[in-house]
């Protein structure tokens, strides 16, 4: 079943400032069937991708951690569920969805021991466009 994931960025500004004004402080809040998301490491923008945390995401979806493997040696993430595979490797934007080869908008990255990575992964993951 397809999961609705809705991005909000929620600031401290009026709807005019531009979106390079972005303070540190300002969050960007995710939300997974109408439903906040929590986690230790927040959403985040890197070089203009919205990059989130991996983990976190696939179990607000129902994906639960004896799905999700993370291999040291290569540095990658593999992950198997509801007929569905993932494989991607930090520092790389080359990624497999099932059988298919994509490139992401960005290359995963660890921040506080989570994996981020970018909101189209995920959309392609959920088969949304």
């Amino acid at each position: 079943m397809n999961r609705f994931i809705l991005i909000a960025l929620v600031v401290a500004f009026t709807y005019f400032a531009p979106m390079s004004a972005l303070a540190a402080n300002d969050e960007i809040a995710v939300f997974v069937d109408g439903q906040r998301v929590q986690s230790h490491t927040p959403a985040m923008i890197v070089n203009s991708s919205t990059m989130l945390p991996f983990r976190t995401i696939l179990n607000a979806i129902g994906i639960s951690d004896d799905h999700i493997e993370w291999i040291p040696k290569t540095q990658s993430i593999m992950v198997k569920a509801n007929n569905k595979f993932v494989y991607l490797i930090i520092g790389n934007t080359g990624a497999v969805i099932n059988t298919n080869m994509i490139t992401l908008d960005a290359a995963p990255v660890i921040v506080n021991n989570s994996t981020m990575v970018p909101v189209g992964l995920l959309r392609k993951l959920l088969g949304q466009k």
